[in-house]
């Protein structure tokens, strides 16, 4: 606390004191002030870390000096204070974030002493302000000219700060924003917000996104022969997403798609890997043109992100009528989160409002652990903002991505020795996960692989005798390295695998769909696939059913680590079974396939050692992917997939025979009740339950012999 500066704005000089002693009683240094003339003069001597900002002044008031603040560029935590009222407070906290100022939250009049200092604790990262580039100048009073940017494009003034976007599960990396800036000879770095629209004004913006693109596309595809990268870092360095941000006038160059094409054709990079951010106000201006060319980029594999997201007036307008992959949270809501409801209750509507899409949700302006807690807990995906790492030009960003690409192979290995299955015997729950998926998508291959160091590994493989790949062959170790779904129609065409060994020689692999699977932390550990050595496609309905069987293999080798008796293991806990109860019947239901649930109901309450047979008996007499476990007050339920009644009565009935050669007292335990949800009906875990009560109940023992 120590290092903090605080300097005070506020026009009431008994309110300006007594900040100023708090502020000291926390272990501050303080500077207060109550006219605008002389506050401005100590920021620019005194270099402060915080400043306190009261919204009420007669003279200059709070937003007035925000604006200034903005144009001054100045790197100081915001701290706005006032009596107004909360939600007027949180206002003002967003627009200063939307002017790019960093806001470190607001306080109500009156507060507390531990309130400023809860503050002043939290906001570690500003405590030392950045100090300017060596020989740089402010460049707050330059106006640029056309013929001056002109001339910056003619001698390649411009270049790139990279910002990562990590996921906000794992950190792991998942690609970086390219920020265009100025390097003027006489005016130091010039930020885009200068000279963007003079750019638009003046025609000069399609040549600058150009040069946007070409310098990207250039770091982009610059992997090989990097200092200290090996080849999993590599690969995963050749898998990075890189965001361009496209401007509005942009949109009527018709030429833009074949421009930006060629591009990435002539430096090898694959348009899935490019994602092309625009407002949500961007489009407005003539929609037909917009439609038309934004489906032309996403036709060609082109990623769109709306950015800046819930700052307009058209919103889900646009996300309806506009093919966008990637929705962005606007900072203004990211920054402001810690302090405001409502600002946490617009980033819970957007992430909701992703995910029922099928978007990716990302988060700006996210700089502190708290506000990345919250984004995890929500649901969203990706998260960029000075936690993780402040804009990086060319070569640090390079050297800052070896060492994290590094960390999360680290991190993902680990998690993978965690799950403790690499090179284990085949599972029969998870082998029949793997033909479930193949009968889904209608392929005549599955595998549910687990990417090692070295080695792509098959816990199960149906329909193939496939055991383990090196891991540079083939398509599970890219899909890995990605959150969502990799689909290939046709690896012969695709620039990526069109030379691996498995699709020019072996198995000749044509098609594949992958979906990743992670371990207990989030790390991707390995990969549910399905091939065919045909070109094929996969309906969006199909992808999903993968994604529900994916989320079951994940508890399945999670399970595998599970402490407590082996028999017993079988046996789900109550709430875990009908948790994987429902998620099967999803499945099922996508899939259109019968289902039968058995309930054993005991006539006494079983012991634990008739629990510990039954888990035994269970193993042996029910199928991989079925799902038993206990459904609470001695009763045991049992979801088979895939069966009618007549399968479900085989089921018991072996069940009863084997009961009967070990002389279990089982026989006599358990009332046995079926319901049978058939694939053209809906189904509904509380409607199959409701449907076993229901039924005749049959003692297990006065089961007929099985067939």
């Amino acid at each position: 606390m120590s290092d903090a500066r605080v300097l005070i704005l506020d026009d009431d000089e008994m309110v300006a004191t007594a900040l100023h002693a708090m502020s000291q009683g926390v272990g501050a240094q303080a500077r207060a002030t109550t006219e605008p003339e002389s506050f401005f003069a100590a920021l620019e001597s005194w270099q402060p870390t915080h400043i306190l900002l009261d919204l009420n002044m007669p003279n200059l008031d709070g937003m007035q000096v925000m604006a200034e603040l903005a144009n001054r560029e100045v790197e100081a935590g915001i701290i706005v204070v006032s009596g107004v009222g909360r939600r007027v407070i949180d206002a003002a906290a967003r627009t200063a974030a939307a002017r790019g100022l960093r806001v470190v939250g607001v306080l109500d009049k009156p507060f507390l002493l531990e309130d400023l200092e809860q503050l002043l604790d939290s906001d570690a990262a500003l405590s030392v302000p950045l100090a300017p580039a060596a020989g740089a100048k402010r460049a707050a009073t330059f106006t640029v000219t056309v013929a001056e940017l002109a001339r910056a494009l003619e001698r390649d003034e411009l270049f790139i700060a990279y910002q990562p976007k990590v996921e906000c599960r794992t950190r792991a990396l998942a690609g970086f924003e390219a920020l265009v800036r100025w390097q003027h000879p006489e005016h130091g770095v010039v930020m885009p917000d200068r000279f963007i629209p003079v750019a638009e004004e003046s025609g000069l913006i399609d040549a600058l996104t150009m040069r946007v693109v070409d310098l990207g596309l250039a770091w982009l595809a610059g992997w090989h022969g990097a200092d200290g990268i090996d080849a999993n870092a590599l690969r995963a360095a050749n898998q990075l997403t890189l965001s361009i941000n496209v401007s509005p006038r942009s949109l009527g160059n018709a030429a833009l798609v074949e421009e930006i094409e060629a591009r990435c054709t002539a430096h090898d990079i694959a348009p899935a890997r490019i994602i092309l951010e625009l407002t949500e106000t961007a489009t407005m201006a003539d929609p037909v043109a917009s439609l038309d060319l934004l489906t032309r980029l996403r036709a060609k594999g082109f990623l769109l992100a709306i950015d800046d997201f819930g700052t307009g007036f058209s919103s889900m307008v646009q996300l309806v009528r506009l093919p966008f992959s990637e929705i962005k949270v606007d900072k203004s809501f990211v920054m402001t989160s810690g302090t405001s409801l409502e600002s946490r209750k617009v980033i819970r509507s957007v992430v909701e409002l992703g995910r029922s899409l099928s978007l990716t949700t990302t988060a700006e302006g996210v700089e502190d652990e708290g506000v990345l807690a919250l984004l995890r807990e929500l649901g969203c995906d990706l998260a960029q903002g000075y936690l993780e790492s402040r804009p990086l030009p060319a070569e640090a960003a390079r050297e800052w991505t070896v060492r994290h690409l590094r960390d999360d192979e680290a991190r993902r290995l680990a998690a993978l020795r965690d799950l403790g299955v690499l090179d284990s015997p085949p599972t029969p729950h998870i082998n029949r996960l793997a033909r479930l998926a193949s009968d889904s998508c209608d392929m005549p291959m599955a595998l549910v692989c687990l990417v090692d160091s070295e080695r792509q590994w098959f816990k199960a493989a149906c329909g193939c005798t496939f055991v383990e790949f090196p891991r540079d062959q083939g398509f599970c170790a890219h899909t890995v390295l990605r959150e969502t779904a990799m689909v290939v129609p046709d690896a012969a065409r695709d620039a990526r695998f069109r030379d691996d060994p498995l699709v020019v020689g072996g198995p000749r692999l044509r098609f594949y769909a992958g979906v990743p699977l992670h371990g207990r932390d989030g790390s991707r550990v390995g990969v549910l696939c399905v091939l065919d050595v045909k070109p094929r496609e996969l309906a969006r309905t199909q992808i999903d059913t993968m994604i529900e069987i994916a989320r079951q293999v994940e508890r399945e080798l999670a399970a595998q680590r599970e402490p407590g008796d082996a028999d017993r293991r079988r046996l789900l806990a109550h709430d875990a079974l009908e948790d994987r109860m429902r998620a099967a019947l999803t499945v099922c239901r996508r899939i259109r396939v019968d289902t039968a649930l058995v309930v054993l109901e005991a006539v006494a309450p079983p012991s634990p050692a008739d629990l510990a047979v039954l888990g035994r008996l269970l193993a042996g007499g029910v199928r991989g992917a079925d799902l038993a476990g206990e459904l609470g007050a001695g009763r045991l339920g049992v979801l088979l997939l895939g069966s009618d009644a007549a399968g479900a009565a085989a089921v018991l009935q072996r069940l009863a025979a084997q009961a009967a050669h070990e002389q279990s007292a089982l026989l006599d335990a358990f009332d046995v009740r079926v319901a049978v949800s058939l694939a053209r009906e809906p189904l509904d875990l509380g409607l199959l339950l409701r449907a076993a009560a229901a039924s005749q109940a049959t003692r297990l023992g006065a089961l007929p012999p099985p067939a």
